[in-house]
């Protein structure tokens, strides 16, 4: 085989080609890196006997992308699990009920979506699928509205906390 400088020029495509097919739009560089690791790594593991290099190469960077991906979500997820207990434990401190839910002074400061979708998701412990229906939205779109409530309602409670 080629010097791997000489194979890179030549199969660069493929990389962008999984990036295309894996819609991947965050973190291009990183992705992009990885294609050429994996790149790298066809052309160790190529053998003419067996197939192309084209399609092998292609399928080991696509495949190290996907495993990437799955990786990174998982993480994802697990620090997403953790915002919402830390969150529900600081809801759980101010000892509120579903009754309750209108007195809370800094609720006011939120706008009437950012109540809505607060009160379902964890005073009526609704899922994102059900929210989402609900809301006449996406499941992903549910997901990240709620991360980012999460998020501002962690600080806004920070903040009356110092």
């Amino acid at each position: 085989m080629q010097n791997f400088e000489t194979v890179f020029e030549e199969h660069e495509k493929l990389i962008n080609q999984a990036v295309f097919h894996l819609k991947i739009y965050r973190n291009f560089e990183e992705f992009y890196q990885l294609g050429r690791i994996a790149l790298w790594e066809a052309t160790i593991k190529y053998d003419p006997k067996k197939s192309a290099f084209e399609p092998f190469a292609f399928m080991m960077i696509k495949f190290k992308m996907v495993k990437e991906i799955s990786q990174s979500n998982q993480i994802s997820e697990f620090e997403s699990v953790l915002e919402e207990t830390q969150f529900q434990f600081a809801l759980d401190e101010q000892s509120t009920a579903v009754d309750e839910f209108k007195e809370i002074e800094w609720l006011m400061l939120l706008p009437e979506q950012e109540r809505v979708l607060l009160k379902l998701a964890f005073f009526e412990d609704r899922t994102n699928r059900d929210i989402a229906k609900m809301l006449g939205s996406t499941e992903e779109a549910v997901k990240k509205r709620r991360q980012r409530l999460v998020k501002k309602v962690r600080e806004m409670l920070m903040g009356e906390m110092k």
